[in-house]
């Protein structure tokens, strides 16, 4: 009984690290579209170099490179995602948001100056993912975090009338 009164508290001390969520989500967005450039010209270099199939080749690279988030969970003016990021440090996972979706990425650093499975200089050891959410949220109240190899998002819906246009 005493190893398992161990083992729980030992889950119980997991480290929580927390991650930091880029105030402006144009930067990750940006490196999103230069890798499915760059994974769209390699499929149209793979093809022979063939014209007339860039919109197939745009979408089949950004099928491979973007996922949405399996499941967004809402409880009360709250939403919150939870992403299993095993092998990644949180130094390696960027978050950005804004009022209609998150934007959550992983890269894993290279080791030695290489990446594990390096094509082209973008890691096949890496993720994007998008979560559009159900409706506006306040950006101003996310919080992500890793424990046990999960990252959880939580943020906060935006009360009514509450969301920001420019003019």
């Amino acid at each position: 009984m005493a190893n398992q009164t161990g083992a729980a508290k030992a889950k119980e001390n997991e480290a929580v690290s927390s991650v930091f969520i880029e105030p402006d989500r144009q930067q990750l967005a940006d490196r999103l579209h230069r890798g499915v450039a760059q994974r769209a010209f390699e499929l149209y270099s793979d093809g022979g170099g063939t014209h007339g199939n860039d919109l197939e080749n745009w979408l089949r690279a950004e099928s491979e490179m973007l996922s949405k988030v399996p499941e967004i969970r809402e409880l009360s003016l709250w939403f919150t995602v939870n992403i299993r990021v095993a092998g990644f440090a949180p130094a390696d996972i960027k978050v950005a948001m804004d009022e209609q979706r998150g934007i959550v990425a992983g890269e894993d650093r290279p080791v030695g100056g290489r990446t594990s499975a390096s094509d082209g200089g973008h890691s096949r050891d890496s993720f994007f993912l998008i979560a559009d959410w159900p409706s506006p949220v306040d950006p101003a109240t996310a919080t992500a975090y890793i424990k046990n190899e999960t990252l959880t998002l939580t943020v906060k819906r935006a009360a009514p009338g509450e969301n920001k246009q420019t003019s």
